[in-house]
């Protein structure tokens, strides 16, 4: 009995320490600082390379104008003309009215992929339709001066994607603000 007894002690102190090593602990991988300055179009992209092998959840901040409504997709593709791997889509009910930006949290389903590699996220405003009115519009924020090596900012324009400082004529070389999770 007492065997039994000071087995069960030792198994009860010694599962939840194989549960909390178990687990697995979400973290930011891959991150831009908030930026000062919003960019609209219907497809905006951005590239960047992991260095953890899974990608839980996006986050980007965005402001809506006083008229926006419909959906914001973000997807995330290995080639940037290519398949969407996972996406979500979220009302623009749930972007803040500008001029103040929040991060939008795009948390989809767990996907593996691999460290290194090139990948892109792309925002998708309402299928892609153009809204009507210039105060109907989300922009998504970013950061200038190339804070993010490891990555270029995109935007589509006559059914190419283009860098974005090439339309836009930026030469500040800004980069999408945004953060990406994954498990370590």
């Amino acid at each position: 009995m007492i065997k039994k007894l000071i087995f069960m002690l030792v198994l009860g102190l010694l599962i939840p320490i194989t549960t909390a090593y178990g687990q697995k602990e979400e973290v930011i991988d891959q991150s831009t600082p908030m930026g000062s300055c919003g960019y609209y179009n219907t497809y905006i992209a951005q590239s960047f390379k992991p260095t953890l092998n899974s990608l839980t959840k996006i986050e980007i901040p965005l402001f809506k104008q006083e008229n926006a409504v419909g959906t914001i997709t973000l997807s995330i593709r290995e080639k940037l003309y290519g398949e969407d791997l996972v996406s979500q889509t979220l009302s623009v009910d749930e972007v803040p009215l500008g001029p103040d930006y929040d991060w939008a949290i795009f948390d989809f389903e767990d996907i593996e992929i691999n460290p290194g590699q090139k990948y892109f996220m792309v925002f998708t405003l309402n299928n892609g339709t153009r809204p009507e009115n210039s105060n109907e519009l989300v922009l998504w924020t970013a950061a200038l001066y190339n804070p993010y090596w490891n990555g270029r900012p995109y935007i589509f324009y006559r059914y190419l994607w283009l860098p974005l400082g090439l339309l836009t004529g930026v030469s500040k070389f800004p980069d999408m603000s945004f953060r990406t999770y994954g498990y370590q």
